[in-house]
């Protein structure tokens, strides 16, 4: 996986592909929770389709929380994202590639970090 973005210990962060189909495409599920400032939420999932490239279709937020263990004025969500290729199976290293693209834009456009 990208280096600092292992799951486990508590939930959120990257989890990898979840489901991966073979065959003439392949698609799977990864999951993305970061913390931010206080933020409107609205333009986020373009964003992260913006630094997903082309294997990144779909982003849908599906949870939001604020409370203890977030940092006062900071909010954390969490992303289910869809992943297909068209051109051949989908790996972790196409997974990792695009994770780490739309972290690096979520650090440098939100000061994002991962929960």
């Amino acid at each position: 996986g990208v280096d600092g973005l292992g799951g486990g210990g508590g939930g959120g962060g990257y989890n990898g592909v979840i489901a991966a189909n073979g065959g003439n495409g392949g698609s799977g599920t990864v999951i993305l929770a970061f913390t931010a400032a206080d933020l409107a939420i609205d333009p986020v999932p373009s964003q992260i389709l913006a630094a997903g490239g082309e294997l990144l279709r779909d982003v849908r937020l599906f949870d939001v929380y604020e409370g203890p263990g977030i940092l006062p004025g900071k909010r954390s969500t969490a992303y289910s994202m869809t992943l297909r290729s068209d051109e051949g199976t989908l790996t972790d290293d196409h997974a990792d590639e695009v994770m780490a693209n739309v972290l690096t834009a979520l650090r440098e456009k939100l000061g994002a970090e991962r929960r």
